[in-house]
This record gives C-alpha cells, structure tokens and sequence, in this order.
C-alpha cells in the first residue's frame, strides 16, 4: 500500500512539472489511467488517511503545476493579452487580436499574437475575469512566468476554498469525507485547474457556496454567490430556469440580486459597442466551434447520408441551442427533485446537445454531481480525457472510435442504479 501511494503522487508531479503535452496521446491517456487508477485506491481506503492530512496531500499535488507551461490548452495566451491591454489603458472588449497586426507592440506582445487560438474574435471573458486578467498583468510586468504564477495562485486560492467548504459540508453531514476525497484527488481536477489555467473550479466554488447559504436559508447571500458564478462564466445562467420554479415566491429577489450583481460587475466596460462585440464572439462560439460532439456528431453523420453533403455547424448549433433551452425548461417543471439533482440534469443536457465540449468544462457538472449524490459522474471525469486523442502527432483529427467509447461508457455509468458506483467506491 504505501508503495502504490508513493506511485500516485510521483505520477501526480511528473506529469505537472514536465507538462505531457497532448499530441503524445498513447503516453498521456496511459498516464492518466494510472492517475485514475491511484484515484480511486485512495477514496476506496480514505479511512486510512484522516482528512486534514489528506488536505496537505491535495495541496502538494497541486503545487507542481506551478513550475510548468499549461500544456494541455493555449487558452491562456489570451488571458494575458487581454490583462496586458487593460494594463495599458485598451479595453479588451472594443478590439480583436488581429487589430493589432501591422502595429507598434513591443516583442512580447508579438509573440502572444502569433501564439493564440483565437486572434480573430472579441474576447469571450466576463469583467470579473478580465479583472483578474489585468492584476496578473500588472503584478507580473510583462513576465510570462510571473503572470501565469499570480493567475494560479489566485486559481489554487478558490481550490483551496471549495476543498475547504467540502470539509465543512461533509462534517456537519458525517458523511465519512467522501465528497471531499471524491473532489480532492480527481486526476482532471488536479490537471486542469490550476497548471492548465482554467476557470471551472471558482465557477464550482461559488454555485457550491450558493447551495450551502440556500440550505442554511440564507437566500440573499446564496443569490449574490450564485451572482458570483454568473460573472465568473455565464454558463450558470442555464440554471435560471430551475430558479424560478423551485425557489417559489423567492425567485423574483434571487433573480434580481444575482443579475443585478452581473450588471454591476460589467459596468466599468459597458457600452453598446461592446455588447455587439461579445454577442458576435457567443453567436460564432455555437456556429463555428466543434469538439468532442455526441448528438450534434450523429446528426451530421445523418445528414451528410441523407444530404449528400455535410451539414455546417452554424445550421444545426442553433437548433441544437434551442432544444437546450426547452430541454432545460421541461426539467425544471417536471423533475420533481433536489436542486442539485435538476441542475446536473441540465448541465448533462446542454453538454449532450452541445457542439465543443472541452474536458475542463465537466468540472462544473461533476461538482454538482457529488452534491447531488450521483457519483456516477466520476466515470465522466475519467472518459472525457479521450477527446485529447483528437491531437495525437500535434495536428487535430476527430477520433471517432475514441469518440463513441467516451460517450458508450457515459451513457452506461448515467443509468447503472447508483448502488452499484457506490459498492465501486465503497460509500455505502
């Protein structure tokens, strides 16, 4: 036992301080198994580990990812970009990328421009994350190094709160931490928050934070963290529909105490040039972008059958965004259950009907799966890294096998009877 404990945190730091990029798909998925594997070992013994030790443990394993570039994305060059514009006095919502080729920037504002994905759009980021953008900037001065060191510390800052506020949840509970386990040890927590710079944990804390307050029946502070989430990532607004049924003569004040806060946190960069810009940058986000697909990969598969001809994304996203939002309506009215249970029902459908699904994105609906006592979502945080197969060589083709045996094993782990995962786990 020890031995295979020593093999987990040694497989936990390689991996972040030497950065397995994803294009060596074979090494990375074989890593990661192991990772899972070790996962797993620890949350089925965690009663040999008392928890504030195993708190030091999460924490150890999340400091590597400190001494490495984010290898597993390049979503960060345009975090600092867009830091670096506030910085300099620009508003990062009135001008692409690519405005500013042919200009006068110094040579690491160049290297950020040839490095980034997405140099043709207007930013995507909500204000409270441009925000955090320019004070990385601004601490950093222009250090890549030291801006991607302030942004995660500030990112391990929110990590360190939820695992935290898990602990609190689980002793007033007694539920033996296993939520706490479940969250702290999770492999694609670990690599994709904090040394790939990702945004999903904070979101995470602030909708578990809104729960707690909503269960001590404090529902204006769970309206304000909630509000919080929102300006964090705007995905939560999927769950305003589930708001307004359940939360009965409340949700009027839950509503405008958490859009209100949204509002207010934008207004510093609000005008109507800049609301044009965002609403271009979301609208070509459901007609341009794809990755790892279910429903939306069979119907072009369908339709280039029936058609003769492969139907764009920009046709089926936003009939696809659509059925979301009546799918995502009809369960708020008619699943007659727990909060969290409706919400990760949602979350489960828009990704379902989605067009990108990125691996990052299934830390929020896991989160909420524990809270919501489906543990089957943890087979979801393990077959969602097949997508990385999509990069293997360092160019991008979908793999359609590892496509299918992804979503094959999500749909059988969502309606095995939850006993079974638990047996697996040993939380009963």
């Amino acid at each position: 036992m020890p031995a295979f404990f020593a093999l987990a945190l040694v497989i936990f730091t390689l991996w972040n301080i030497f950065g397995i990029e994803r294009s060596n798909w074979f090494v990375l998925i074989s890593c990661f198994v192991l990772m899972f594997v070790s996962y797993l070992f620890l949350v089925r013994n965690r009663a040999i580990f008392p928890w504030k030790w195993a708190l030091v443990l999460a924490v150890i394993l999340r400091l590597p990812g400190f001494f490495t570039d984010p290898h597993l994305s390049d979503d960060y060059y345009r975090f600092i970009w867009d830091g670096r514009l506030i910085v300099q006095g620009d508003n990062p919502y009135l001008f692409t990328p690519e405005d500013w080729f042919g200009e006068s920037i110094d040579k690491s504002h160049s290297e950020l421009l040839k490095q980034m994905n997405s140099e043709g759009y207007y930013t995507i980021y909500t204000p409270v994350n441009e925000v955090f953008f320019a004070y990385a900037a601004l601490v950093g001065k222009g250090d890549l190094s030291m801006e991607l060191f302030w942004l995660r510390l500030g990112i391990l800052t929110f990590e360190l709160l939820i695992l935290f506020l898990l602990s609190r949840w689980e002793q007033s509970k007694e539920n033996n931490y296993q939520l706490f386990y479940l969250y702290a040890f999770n492999p694609l927590v670990i690599l994709e928050i904090v040394p790939n710079l990702h945004f999903e944990g904070v979101v995470l804390f602030w909708l578990s934070l809104a729960w707690f307050f909503w269960q001590k029946n404090k529902w204006m502070l769970s309206a304000v963290t909630f509000g919080m989430a929102i300006c964090v990532k705007l995905l939560p607004l999927i769950l305003v529909p589930l708001i307004f049924v359940k939360m009965g003569r409340l949700k009027w004040r839950y509503l405008t105490v958490s859009i209100g806060l949204v509002v207010i946190a934008g207004l510093p960069f609000l005008n109507m040039e800049l609301i044009a810009h965002i609403w271009s940058s979301i609208d070509l986000y459901f007609q341009k972008f794809e990755f790892n697909a279910s429903i939306y990969y069979v119907i072009r598969a369908i339709g280039t059958l029936i058609l003769g001809y492969t139907p764009e994304v920009a046709k089926v996203g936003p009939i696809l965004s659509i059925l979301t939002t009546f799918g995502i309506c009809a369960l708020a009215i008619f699943i007659k259950k727990p909060f969290p249970k409706v919400a990760l029902w949602s979350y489960l459908l828009y990704f379902v009907l989605a067009t990108t699904v990125h691996p990052w994105y299934i830390i929020v609906p896991f989160g909420i799966g524990l809270l919501a006592n489906k543990h089957s979502v943890v087979v979801w945080t393990f077959v969602v890294m097949f997508s990385y197969s999509h990069y293997i060589g360092g160019g991008y083709q979908e793999q359609w096998g590892w496509i299918a045996l992804e979503y094959i094993l999500l749909a059988i782990s969502i309606f095995l009877p939850a006993r079974i995962t638990d047996r697996a786990l040993q939380l009963t």
